[in-house]
């Protein structure tokens, strides 16, 4: 049977070391997700057969690693299923015994803070995410449906910092480089570190009911106006490959185009 644990290629790879998708498919219905088109996605989310015996075994063997895992790249860990599963909280204790750093990325909102007594057990050793991609309520129901709305996503991430976990945010798709900014300024008192990205696989001239912008020097704009804004804040950050070539001569640092930079280390 295939290794549940593993190293994500091509442009997941600048997300984490590793990863672990243990429910496939998700219920947020967003009309950008590209997993939509693989074989295994389904609506509502199901669990990976046997996963959390597959879990132990693997994390038995990477005990201590410096490697991080992400929870998770085709399925939301904290979606409505596991609220009443709790097969994330089971892999996090799993984690939590073999000291395996953690990431979680999830639009769920709130419900994550179910966990919020294990996330604390973790110390250092847990980064919390939140996808943000809009700032209003009216974009965000249109193009992710099911998903927690904006202001939601914000408190939570502020709830967890106040409670002394590390929290991070995924800056992509970007539909409106005006509400990436502004997501930034109204975030960046309780949000640790951020990745930006831009909008692959969806085809925003043709599908763009708002009207945003889809000039072709807005990415090269973005790069600009994001970092500007990141660095005057004082805020860890990764820019990823694609936005980056938007402007390559556009001066990064190192620690900017680390794709390991932000990620957790063993505890």
């Amino acid at each position: 049977m295939a290794i549940i644990i593993y190293e994500p290629k091509g442009k997941a790879r600048e997300y984490s070391p590793l990863a672990l998708n243990h429910y496939l498919g998700c219920d947020h219905g967003c009309l950008y997700c590209f997993n939509k088109r693989r074989s295994y996605f389904t609506n509502p989310p199901h669990l990976v057969k046997d996963c959390l015996n597959r879990v132990k075994k693997e994390a038995y063997v990477l005990e201590g690693t410096n490697d991080q895992v992400l929870l998770s790249f085709v399925g939301d860990p904290y979606c409505k299923k596991e609220m009443t599963q709790h097969v994330t909280r089971q892999v996090l204790e799993i984690f939590l015994q073999y000291r395996i750093p953690t990431a979680i990325l999830t639009k769920g909102g709130k419900r994550c803070l179910i966990d919020l007594a294990l996330f604390k057990k973790f110390k250092k050793g847990i980064n919390i995410g939140a996808t943000l991609t809009f700032s209003n309520d009216a974009h965000s129901l249109h193009y992710e449906p099911n998903a927690a709305l904006p202001f939601e996503r914000f408190e939570t991430l502020e709830k967890l910092h106040k409670a002394g976990i590390r929290t991070w945010v995924s800056l992509e798709p970007v539909f409106d480089i005006k509400q990436t900014l502004k997501i930034i300024d109204i975030t960046h008192e309780y949000v640790d570190s951020y990745k930006v990205g831009k909008l692959n696989g969806y085809d925003l001239a043709k599908n763009n009911p708002f009207k945003f912008n889809t000039q072709p020097d807005r990415w090269k704009s973005l790069l600009h106006e994001a970092v500007k804004k990141l660095r005057g804040y004082k805020k860890q950050f990764y820019i990823k490959k694609d936005l980056h070539a938007a402007d390559p001569s556009f001066k990064l640092t190192q620690n900017e185009t680390d794709m390991n930079y932000l990620t957790v280390k063993a505890f």
